[in-house]
């Protein structure tokens, strides 16, 4: 009797659990084998969860790992049951060409500031289209390299060239995310723009921007929202309680109050005074929508922040090895050809002279080549329709994208993609250069390329000529190609000890 009532209680248990099983089975079986992705190339662990990705996302190594896919693979790789990898110029073009109709995923809802959607988090191409329109001019090459504008960042050289000369030891990651800071906030709110190479007052920001890691965080509010918001709240209430602010910045409340304090400021005493800076454009454009403004505003900020000063910091630690001491050798002999352009107090020289240096400028496109600012994927979801991208039928509602750091080591473009080699972008061999040139990466393309490469490119050249012309580097003990390496952080790779001390020595 006793026997007969356990069986017959456990019967819906058993039943529950066989049909969970059944249908765990079916929808492996369904993946693996009868799935639109199915044909895909890629581990069977991929194609039938997700969970691998998250590991590698949370661990910091997704960017290094879906290279190694595509290294076994070929250029078209399964990622999840649900995205796609593609490594070639077809798959670039077909996902970011100028004539796509791939909106952003639901990933860029983390970058959203002020409840306002900017330039860079808008899914769609009208809304995109919209926004960019309004300060695609402040980004212009002829608008940045006019001497009223890029003097500005030549002006934050200077103040890191003091430096420089002050500190026989210098730990650039650090000041040249502060430099980084200086100009971009320049160029975005005017007078209210930041000056931490020479004052501390915000020097927290970048702290707050680049001293920390915020990829845990930010994944956790990307996959698990409900409770994030949840603790969230907890702590809004807590906040209220105790009287402090209870706005909110996904990398801190110092960023979030200095964005909204520098637009409300600007309004106050500076739209009919400033016309160069970004503030003053939108201002013309948007004048009763300041969230608005503060969200475009906050958007460029964090971007030519993290970005600029990977890009910098990366370049000139390479250099300071001792295999690669021959790069700032030969950048110091063309620099030498220009050296009467080169102020004696200030150890700049002005950017129109140094757009005329090759060498220069295949430094820096190697450096962001070998280590691009922004390496991992930038996702995209295939319209409804689907989409045949480089020979694949890919269903409507998949997530695909590219990640510069494959692009950059296809060895058929880009040949021992390990060693940094500046002379590569020196080849007279035109169509070489033409394939080159459509795999370098670092700054997207199409329609929605960064806004900000024509000022990223003018403080990089700034900065790195002035050193290289009155100084030799030198990596200290402590910094090696461990505490280098890459560490994924969403959109940008940072150096994984977040610190990169130089020796400075006068030449």
């Amino acid at each position: 009797m006793a026997v007969s009532t356990f069986v017959t209680g456990t019967r819906p248990v058993l039943v529950a659990v066989l049909s969970a099983v059944a249908y765990l089975a079916g929808a492996v079986i369904y993946r693996l084998f009868f799935a639109p992705l199915s044909k895909i190339p890629g581990p069977k662990l991929t194609s039938v969860t997700s969970l691998w990705v998250m590991y590698h996302e949370f661990k910091g190594d997704r960017t290094v790992e879906i290279d190694r896919l595509h290294s076994q693979y070929g250029p078209v790789v399964r990622v999840s049951p649900t995205e796609v990898s593609f490594n070639n110029y077809d798959g670039l073009r077909e996902i970011y060409g100028i004539k796509s109709t791939f909106s952003k995923s639901s990933f860029y809802d983390l970058f959203v500031y002020y409840n306002e959607r900017n330039t860079f988090t808008s899914l769609d191409k009208p809304n995109h289209s919209a926004k960019k329109r309004l300060v695609a001019d402040r980004y212009t090459k002829s608008y940045v390299m006019q001497p009223s504008v890029a003097d500005k960042v030549r002006e934050h050289a200077a103040a890191f060239m003091k430096q420089a000369s002050a500190q026989p030891v210098l730990d650039i990651y650090t000041w040249l995310h502060y430099y980084a800071l200086d100009a971009i906030t320049n160029h975005l709110y005017g007078i209210y723009g930041t000056q931490t190479l020479s004052n501390p007052e915000y020097r927290g920001i970048v702290y707050d921007l680049s001293g920390v890691k915020h990829r845990t965080r930010l994944y956790m509010l990307h996959y698990f929202g409900w409770y994030m918001w949840l603790t969230s709240q907890l702590k809004l209430a807590v906040r209220k309680l105790s009287g402090q602010s209870t706005q909110f910045h996904v990398r801190g409340n110092r960023l979030n109050d200095y964005g909204q304090d520098s637009v409300s400021s600007f309004r106050r005493d500076q739209t009919t005074k400033d016309t160069i800076s970004t503030c003053a454009k939108l201002f013309s454009q948007i004048p009763n929508n300041e969230p608005a403004i503060a969200a475009e505003c906050m958007d460029h900020l964090v971007a030519g922040v993290d970005t600029t000063g990977d890009a910098m910091c990366i370049l000139m630690w390479r250099i300071s090895t001792p295999e690669y001491k021959h790069v700032q050798d030969t950048l110091f002999a063309e620099l030498s050809s220009i050296k009467d352009q080169f102020d004696p107090t200030t150890k700049t020289a002005p950017i129109a002279a140094l757009e005329k240096l090759p060498y220069l400028d295949a430094v820096i496109h190697e450096a962001m080549r070998w280590r691009p600012p922004v390496p991992m994927t930038l996702f995209r979801i295939v319209p409804p329709s689907g989409a045949l991208i480089s020979g694949q039928v890919i269903p409507g509602g998949t997530t695909v994208g590219c990640q510069a750091y494959s692009l950059h080591r296809v060895e058929e473009v880009f040949p021992n993609p390990d060693l940094f080699d500046p002379t590569r972008w020196l080849t007279e061999d035109v169509a070489h250069l033409a394939a080159m040139r459509n795999h370098f990466w670092p700054f997207s393309s199409g329609g929605r390329m960064c806004l900000g490469h024509n000022l990223a490119m003018v403080e990089m050249k700034l900065i790195v000529a002035a050193v290289y012309m009155h100084y030799t580097t030198r990596a200290t003990p402590e910094v090696t190609e461990e505490s280098m390496r890459m560490d994924d952080q969403l959109t940008s790779g940072v150096p994984y000890a977040l610190s990169c001390p130089l020796e400075f020595v006068a030449r």
